[in-house]
């Protein structure tokens, strides 16, 4: 008898929640500060919510742990707990009014950022929290007891309240909702709301009970009644918020089970010494297998027998779909491997060659929008190109390729009536990259506005001009030249201009 006392005496003192407790007082101090929502409280929730919304939509796990260390949710939601358990309804209305901004805040700040953020789709991190479950629910049940045995203890535990807000994960149901409202996905919204008041309900209905275990006196005597009647509502809220939780954890388990069986069904079933699996794919929602195969072809009566064996896996109510191409010489597993690393091999080189065609669009962009540039700049200055230059009637951009095969360069065309001299040319490009805030390496291009004819006797430059006369010189009084060069077109050659200036001469000799 006396073991077995001092046996049950160890094990009370080892699970004792009383040694180490508290003060009433300094539990309600702690509990009734932790969860104001003011101030420097309120900077921190936003700073945190946009931290965790970066850490969803990068979809990194380190930056949404860090928002949840920091964000004050966990004090609210004890709030709330100390005010039912000690049926202090006045103080409880109040910690949930603080509760309901802190939330309706936070889902203001996620849906803001993920409005404004270029990445609009949902991360892996974002899809893990749209179907909570019941392993949701006691995750929260046990972060909830973990959170208020810390927080009423003599030596507070500092770090298990910030291990429960990681556990429990108050931080990013919230962004994941704000999500869905900013892309109008309400399937995100609706779940991750779902998860959120999980956690929320489940972490504050624990941390009622653990303090009416310790014991945590009633406000008045008053309220007991009221007290008790709460505990009808309690039960009733408890049983709406798991029943759906435990009705997705059974699809959940259920979807695992299948696809165990699947994998199993088949690695046993399709072995083939001349047939191979290409690829294999199982939908637990239609309850459809759908396989395909290379090498020889395997018969119906095969295929139906897979069929079959699929009851053995307690897949009865799935159909098999295989889909064949035949080889008929058959296909050994080592040839398949050595098809697949070629695959592979020309996906490589498929992607170098779209990764050179990124780069050749790279440049093209960037010569288009360079020539954009240069055309919109050229415009804002044409007036005045046409007030200094008479000759000029309008100007464009275009992009030219030169002879020797090299990068494509920008041109400004100028419409003229007539044409410039090279002294002219330079001046006038000296002009544009002076009164231009870039300068562009434009070449200018003179070409004669349509309804204007070159001049028959106008050379183009004075060297064309001295070459123009020998040639008039030397060929007046010819006929034939005549007859041989008027046959030609003359508009761009200024020699074929003198050849018909001097058979007109020589007629009327």
């Amino acid at each position: 008898m006396k073991f077995s006392e001092e046996l049950r005496k160890f094990f009370r003192e080892l699970f004792s929640l009383h040694g180490d407790t508290a003060s009433n007082a300094e539990i309600k101090e702690r509990i009734i500060n932790g969860g104001q929502f003011r101030g420097t409280n309120m900077y921190i929730l936003i700073l945190a919510i946009i931290i965790a919304s970066i850490g969803l939509n990068m979809n990194s796990t380190a930056v949404i742990i860090g928002a949840m260390l920091i964000s004050p949710l966990m004090g609210g939601i004890m709030s709330m707990a100390y005010g039912l358990a000690t049926a202090d309804l006045r103080h409880f209305r109040s910690a949930l009014v603080s509760f309901v901004i802190q939330v309706v805040i936070s889902m203001i700040t996620s849906t803001i950022y993920f409005k404004i953020t270029p990445l609009q789709l949902a991360s892996n991190e974002m899809i893990a929290r749209i179907t909570p479950t019941i392993w949701d629910v006691l995750i929260a049940l046990c972060g909830g007891i973990a959170g208020i045995i810390a927080t009423t203890r003599k030596d507070r535990v500092n770090n298990v309240v910030p291990g429960v807000a990681i556990a429990t994960a108050l931080m990013p149901p919230l962004c994941t909702a704000g999500y869905g409202l900013a892309t109008m996905q309400w399937r995100y919204f609706l779940g991750a709301a779902y998860l959120f008041f999980i956690n929320m309900f489940f972490i504050c209905l624990t941390s009622v009970i653990m303090l009416r275990i310790l014991h945590v006196p009633l406000k008045s005597h008053d309220t007991v009644k009221k007290a008790r009647n709460s505990k009808i509502w309690v039960t009733l809220i408890v049983l709406v918020t798991i029943l759906p939780s435990v009705y997705l954890a059974y699809q959940t388990v259920e979807r695992s089970i299948a696809e165990n069986q699947y994998e199993q069904y088949m690695a046993r079933e399709f072995k083939f010494e001349s047939t191979q699996v290409v690829s294999s794919k199982f939908d637990p929602v239609s309850r459809v297998i759908n396989v395909a195969l290379i090498g020889t072809n395997i018969s119906q009566e095969q295929i139906d027998d897979l069929q079959k064996q699929l009851a053995a896996y307690k897949l009865s109510d799935v159909e098999l779909r295989v889909s064949q191409m035949e080889v008929k010489q058959g296909v050994t597993e080592e040839e398949l491997q050595s098809v697949l690393a070629g695959r592979d091999a020309d996906a490589e080189e498929m992607d170098t060659q779209l990764a050179s065609m990124k780069d050749q669009l790279t440049q093209a962009k960037a010569l288009l929008d360079s020539r954009t540039e240069a055309d919109e700049a050229l415009r804002q200055i044409q007036n005045e190109i046409l007030a200094l230059y008479p000759k000029v009637k309008s100007v464009s951009v275009t992009a030219m390729q030169p002879a020797d095969g090299s990068e494509e360069q920008l041109a400004a065309v100028l419409s003229v009536t007539e044409l410039f001299g090279e002294e002219e040319l330079s001046q006038i490009q000296s002009w544009l990259n002076l009164v231009l805030d870039k300068e562009y390496d434009i070449r200018l291009i003179q070409t004669y506005e349509p309804g204007y004819e070159p001049p028959e006797t106008e050379p183009e430059t004075e060297s064309e001009l001295s070459s123009e006369t020998d040639d008039e010189n030397g060929e007046e009084g010819s006929p034939g030249a005549e007859s041989d060069e008027t046959s030609k077109t003359g508009d761009n050659d200024r020699g074929a201009a003198g050849a018909g200036a001097g058979g007109s001469a020589e007629t009327k000799e």
